[in-house]
C-alpha cells in the first residue's frame, strides 16, 4: 500500500497545493471566504484576475495578513500590471519585444512587470510565453508569443525572466512544453500536435530548456497532447514529460503549475484532475472550478492511495522552499516613476515596423497628408477603441469611425469620406480571447476593409495594432505593425506615422505569418 494510504491527512496539508481564483471586482465582497480558504484550507495562495490599482493592494495585504504566512500571489501580467489592472501601465506585448530584437528592452519589461506586480501585492507573475508561434492562425496565443524563431523567443524571454526574478518576483515560463502549434484554443478543446520528437526537440522545447538552465523558478504546463512525447495524453497529466523530461533530463528543481483546472482541455472522465496532474508531475493545481470540492476529492484518494502521500511531500516540500524565499519581500508601496512610463513607450517606438509602403504614404504623411479620415477596425467590439486615435486628432480632420462585426453596413455611408480624403488610416485591432477560436478578423470585418482596398488601396495605410494575421486576405499595399493596442503602442505608431519617426523593429515571423494578398 502506498505510504498515506488509509491516512485521513489534514487539510492544509492537502490545500496547500491548490491556488484558487480571484475576479475583481465582483470578489472585493468575498473576501472572508477567501480568508477561510487560506486559513483552514490551507490554499498555496490565489490567482488574481483584474482589479484597480486604488483597491488592489489593501485587499490583497488583508489577505496575506489573516493568512498569517507567506502565500502565492500571482497574475497573467503578460503586459505589465495593466494587463489586468485598471488604472496601471500596460506594455507592448511580447511579439513587440521580439520585433525590436532587443533584450534589454525584454529585460525592462520584465523589470516594469516586477514592480507594478509588488506595487499590488503580487509577488509571482505567470509570464512569459515561450510558445514557438509556428502556427500564426493560432487562435489563442497571437502576439502572447514572442516570434515563430526558437532562438529569438530565447533571448528575449530570458532577459524577461531576468528582470522579473532580479526585482524579488517569481516568473513562470509558459505554456511547457509549447502551445504555439496548436489549431484549437485549450479553453475550449483538448490540441493535439503531431509533430515529430525531432521538430519539438528543435523548435518547441529549446526555450523552456534554456529557461530551466537559467533558473526560471516556475513552468506552467499546457493542456495539451503530444503525440511524439506521450501519445494520447495531456502533458498536465503526462508523468514521461513532467518527470522524465523535465525533472529527470532536464533537472529542474524549480516549481511545476497546471494551467488553469477550469479548462475543457484539463477535462477528466472517470478521474481526479488534481491527482493524475500530481502524480504526472505537478506540484500546484491551478484555478480548481470549486476549491474545497477539489482539495476533498484529493484527500480522498491519498486516504484510498490512489496518490502516494510522497508525492505530496515533494511537492509541498518544493513550494515551502520558494514560498520561504518570498517571506521577506515586502509588497512595493510607492508610486512607479515616470521614467518607467518612458520606457514602456520606447518598447513600442522601438518595436514599429514597416511591413510595405509601396505608394510612400509614410513619406506623405509625415509631409503633411492633407485631409485624414482614421478608421478603427474593432474586431472585438470594444467601447474604448473609438479613441484609438485621439492621439492622431490633429491629423484626423476628415474624422474617426470605429467599424465593428455589427457595424459594417455603414461603408455606404462613409463612401464619400473616403474618396474625398487624402490619406485614410485604417488601424486594425483584434485580441486573441478566450472561445473566440480564431485570430483573423471576422468575415464582415475582412469584407468591409477589402471593399476599402479595392478602391482606395493607393492611399490607405493599414496600421496594424494585434497580431499580423489580422492582415489575412487583405490586398493591403501600405503596412505598419504596432503589435498592440495598449496606450503606449497606439502613441508611438501614431507619432511616428504622423512626425516622421522612425520604425525600425523587423518581422520576428515568417513573411507568410503576416496575412495579406
Amino acid at each position: 500500500m502506498a505510504s498515506g494510504a488509509g491516512k485521513d491527512l489534514p487539510l492544509t496539508e492537502v490545500g496547500g497545493l491548490f491556488v484558487p481564483a480571484i475576479r475583481l471586482p465582483r470578489d472585493y465582497g468575498r473576501t472572508d471566504e477567501f480568508v477561510r480558504l487560506a486559513r483552514v484550507g490551507g490554499v498555496a495562495g490565489f490567482i488574481v484576475f483584474g482589479g484597480d490599482r486604488e483597491l488592489t493592494p489593501p485587499f490583497l495585504r488583508h489577505l496575506r495578513e489573516a493568512a498569517g504566512r507567506p502565500m502565492l500571489l500571482m497574475a497573467d501580467y503578460e503586459r505589465g500590471a495593466g494587463n489586468q489592472v485598471e488604472g496601471m501601465l500596460e506594455l507592448p506585448p511580447l511579439m513587440a519585444l521580439g520585433a525590436s530584437r532587443s533584450p534589454e528592452a525584454a529585460y525592462m519589461a520584465g523589470k516594469i512587470t516586477a514592480l507594478s506586480a509588488r506595487a499590488m501585492g503580487v509577488n509571482c507573475v505567470l509570464a512569459p510565453v515561450l510558445d514557438v508561434l509556428s502556427r500564426p492562425e493560432n487562435p489563442i496565443i497571437g502576439t502572447r508569443a514572442i516570434s515563430d524563431d526558437p532562438d529569438l523567443v530565447t533571448r528575449i524571454g530570458l532577459a524577461f525572466i531576468e528582470g522579473v526574478q532580479e526585482e524579488g518576483v517569481l516568473a513562470c515560463a509558459k505554456h511547457f512544453p509549447g502551445h504555439g502549434d496548436t489549431e484549437r484554443d485549450s479553453h475550449t478543446a483538448l490540441p493535439v500536435v503531431t509533430a515529430t520528437i525531432d521538430v519539438l526537440r528543435a523548435r518547441e522545447l529549446p526555450p523552456f530548456r534554456e529557461a530551466v538552465r537559467a533558473g526560471v523558478r516556475m513552468l506552467m504546463t499546457a493542456h495539451v497532447v503530444y503525440e511524439a512525447l506521450d501519445p494520447g495524453v495531456p502533458a498536465t497529466y503526462s508523468p514521461r514529460i513532467l518527470r522524465d523530461l523535465l525533472r529527470r533530463e532536464w533537472g529542474f528543481g524549480g516549481l511545476v503549475i497546471t494551467d488553469a483546472l477550469t479548462m475543457e482541455g484539463a477535462r477528466l472522465e472517470g478521474a481526479d484532475p488534481g491527482a493524475e496532474a500530481l502524480k504526472a508531475g505537478a506540484d500546484l493545481l491551478l484555478y480548481p472550478p470549486d476549491p474545497w470540492a477539489a482539495i476533498a476529492d484529493l484527500r480522498a484518494a491519498v486516504a484510498l492511495g490512489r496518490v502516494a502521500g510522497e508525492t505530496l511531500a515533494e511537492s509541498r516540500a518544493r513550494v515551502a522552499l520558494v514560498t520561504g524565499d518570498l517571506a521577506g519581500e515586502a509588497p512595493l508601496r510607492r508610486e512607479l516613476g515616470a521614467e518607467y512610463e518612458y520606457a514602456a513607450l520606447d518598447m513600442a517606438r522601438r518595436s514599429l515596423t514597416v511591413l510595405r509602403d509601396g505608394d510612400g504614404l509614410l513619406r506623405r504623411a509625415a509631409a503633411g497628408p492633407g485631409e485624414v479620415l482614421g478608421l478603427v477596425l474593432d474586431d472585438d467590439g470594444v467601447p474604448e477603441r473609438a479613441r484609438a486615435f485621439d492621439p492622431a486628432k490633429p491629423w484626423c480632420r476628415a474624422g474617426v469611425v470605429q467599424v465593428t462585426p455589427e457595424g459594417t453596413g455603414v461603408l455606404s455611408g462613409l463612401a464619400g469620406a473616403i474618396r474625398q480624403a487624402d490619406l485614410v488610416v485604417m488601424g486594425l485591432f483584434g485580441d486573441v480571447r478566450m472561445a473566440k477560436e480564431r485570430a483573423g478578423l471576422c468575415p464582415a470585418l475582412r469584407g468591409f476593409a477589402s471593399e476599402v482596398l479595392a478602391e482606395h488601396a493607393a492611399k490607405t495605410l493599414v496600421v496594424v495594432f494585434g497580431n499580423p494575421v489580422l492582415l489575412a486576405g487583405l490586398a493591403a499595399r501600405n503596412v505598419v505593425l504596432a503589435w498592440g493596442d495598449a496606450e503606449v503602442c497606439r502613441r508611438s505608431a501614431l507619432e511616428a506615422i504622423f512626425g516622421g519617426g522612425t520604425m525600425p523593429g523587423r518581422l520576428p515571423l515568417g513573411p507568410g505569418a503576416a496575412g495579406g494578398s
